[in-house]
């Protein structure tokens, strides 16, 4: 198939493996099955991946990463103490809010500054400040990859991985983003080559968490023999994760297949009171009222550095003990104690050299840190009672469109924590329904829809402004219409090789075109189509954006691959009054035009359309529609 040279259709009875990714912001698990042809995969085929290393034996390990200075790379269960420990990458994913991108932007200047210090000193940089969410997230799920496959190995023969198909399947919370799915498959796809590479990448899936849930849960039931839901019943997926919780309610339409479908009008709702809130609350409000001035000894700089935003954070050594010593006491809390019962306290470890005076106002004891269950359950509530309101909202919103919900599903890293089920009671699993959810026709179940990856690199050769960090001295010009510095033969890139095309992506580039009076209005547009794979330039791991095919381009390409480029000719409306602007030399008209972009798994729909703006005329009509079948054997050339 043209589409993607490392998709392999289902073929027959042929034996293949099913891999499910369930990506969490504080844990990670991976489960598989093997589908051997005619036979019936049932419940007890689907293992989940526990044996992370000799030392580490668990359904899920820790979404942790370090880029430390003197051991290398770390990750997961490998952490211990490191410094500059990365959590919560996940949760930068999505496209930020205004807020948000302000707080982020500020952490990126303190990060330049960091590596400006540290090369004028002639002093290694730490290498987190150089790393995206998106590289954290590769680095550690290319790990996870690397680990699951060994699992595998253990106790399948190591030549089945070469021999059969592996499909994968991937969940993701359902208020995910395009840009959060796209970067997280990307992710997962460089996960899979990295830990499987003399592999063959079957289909691939995305489907929520939720519903992963919900049909391992259902699945279970069905076993156990206290299946309760009948068709046309309801239920509401619970998915408590580390950072987010989301709430979605299904109808079941039918039991044979199961088919749950969303309820019509009742909206998925979802905030970011996960588990972490309670950590974040421990972290840097407790520990600082408690501490005091020996918090800033223990985390110079953490509270300055904060952006606020809840989502990735770098912990100082001295945090990452104490957070790991927390995380056991927090693991195990089931609630206050009962009325007219003593105050229970909770012990943790200070580090070394910390709280050696004893000052039981402060809860401070040799050494010691003395956490009373009152303090704990007021940083729970800060989460479970957000999420009693979200369950008792979302109940509400089904009873309205005259349903009742039979059940409630619970699921998520913070599903196991013993006063959170005391508060909602029940029990699910992420990473074994995702497995369901890619095993074909023997369970009776839902499949998540095939996800294609795009072949190529997709732009349009457009001037935009010239940046010394973006282009090359030689693209540069001044702009005779406008005065502005702009790229000459400049390429901008909308679409990368290997974005996520669920069904289909469809993406908008406004474009400026400037005229002259009694100028020609036949134009020309050039869309660069473009398979090779990129390493550095001035896009790392991207194509360069000059058209030109120069020494700089052509050497950073890798294996094989093509350069299409296509003319999109077209012949533009009659200007406007409204559209005539005055400057430069003598004025010019603006028009604004669209370019629109479909990719589905066939073909690439280029159109371009008058601009949107109504005040600049014909606002939306068609210029030009071309359609572009994918040939990734073609020859690099103008077609």
């Amino acid at each position: 198939m043209d589409f993607d040279d490392t998709y392999t259709a289902p073929v027959g009875e042929e034996p293949r493996f099913i891999l499910c990714f369930d990506y969490g912001t504080t844990f990670t698990g991976v489960a598989w099955a093997l589908r051997n042809g005619r036979d019936q995969p049932t419940l007890n085929d689907i293992h989940v991946v526990n044996n992370w290393s000799p030392d580490y034996v668990q359904d899920k390990v820790h979404s942790l990463y370090t880029y430390s200075p003197d051991q290398g790379q770390r990750w997961g269960w490998d952490i211990e103490s490191n410094q500059y420990v990365i959590r919560r990458p996940k949760l930068e994913l999505p496209e930020p809010s205004p807020i948000n991108a302000l707080k982020k932007l500020k952490r990126t200047v303190q990060y330049a500054q960091i590596l400006h210090d540290a090369i004028r000193e002639g002093a290694q940089p730490p290498v987190h400040v150089t790393k995206s969410p998106f590289d954290v997230t590769k680095d550690y799920l290319s790990e996870v990859a690397l680990a699951a496959r060994k699992s595998i190995e253990a106790s399948r023969p190591p030549h089945q991985l070469r021999d059969f198909p592996i499909d994968i399947v991937v969940t993701h919370p359902v208020q995910w983003d395009e840009r959060a799915k796209n970067l997280t498959w990307k992710a997962v796809h460089a996960a899979f080559r990295y830990g499987f590479p003399r592999s063959t990448l079957g289909v691939a899936r995305l489907t929520t968490e939720s519903e992963a849930c919900a049909q391992y849960t259902l699945e279970a039931a069905k076993v156990e023999d206290i299946m309760d839901i009948q068709e046309g019943q309801c239920f509401v997926v619970v998915d408590a994760g580390g950072g987010t919780v989301d709430l979605v309610s299904y109808l079941v339409t039918s039991l044979s297949p199961f088919e749950p479908t969303r309820i019509e009008n009742v909206d998925v709702t979802g905030d970011g009171c996960g588990a972490t809130r309670i950590d974040d609350y421990f972290l840097f409000e407790y520990l600082p009222q408690v501490l005091r001035e020996e918090y800033q000894l223990l985390a110079p700089g953490v509270l300055d550095g904060r952006d606020h935003s809840g989502s990735q954070v770098v912990l100082s050594k001295g945090l990452q003990t104490i957070l790991r010593r927390f995380e056991v006491i927090k693991q195990r809390f089931a609630g206050p104690q009962a009325q007219g019962q003593p105050e229970h306290y909770e012990v943790l470890d200070l580090p070394d050299g910390f709280g050696n005076r004893n000052e039981p106002s402060r809860g401070i004891r040799d050494g010691q840190l003395l956490i009373s269950s009152t303090a704990l359950k007021y940083m729970f509530d800060l989460s479970v009672s957000k999420i009693l309101d979200l369950v008792r909202y979302q109940l509400t919103m089904v009873e309205s469109e005259g349903h009742r919900a039979a059940a409630i599903f619970l699921s998520g890293g913070f599903s196991e924590s013993p006063y959170l089920r005391s508060r909602v009671k029940d029990w699910a699993a992420v990473a074994r329904g995702g497995v369901i959810m890619g095993l074909g026709d023997g369970l009776e179940h839902r499949q998540a829809p095939i996800c294609l990856s795009s072949p190529y690199h997709v732009g349009a050769v457009l001037a935009e402004r010239w940046a010394e960090f973006a282009h090359d001295q030689e693209q540069r010009y001044s702009d005779t219409y406008d005065g502005l510095l702009r790229a000459n033969k400049n390429i901008k890139w909308l679409v990368s090789k290997g974005d996520l095309i669920n069904g289909q992506r469809f993406v908008r580039q406004r474009i400026v075109k400037k005229l002259a009076k009694r100028s020609n209005l036949a134009g020309r547009l050039l869309v660069v189509f473009d398979s090779w794979d990129y390493v550095g330039g001035q896009n790392a791991d991207g194509p360069p954006t000059s058209l030109e095919e120069t020494t700089k381009v052509v050497g950073g390409r890798i294996g094989r691959g093509t350069r299409q480029i296509v003319p999109i000719d077209y012949d533009l409306p009659e200007p406007q009054k409204s559209q005539w602007t005055s400057g430069g030399s003598e004025g010019y008209y603006q028009i604004d035009l669209d370019l629109e972009i479909t990719i589905n798994q066939n073909n690439t729909t280029i159109e371009l359309l008058s601009g949107g703006r109504a005040q600049f005329g014909d606002a939306g009509r068609s210029l030009k529609i071309h359609h572009h079948p994918f040939n990734t054997s073609a020859t690099d050339s103008y077609v």
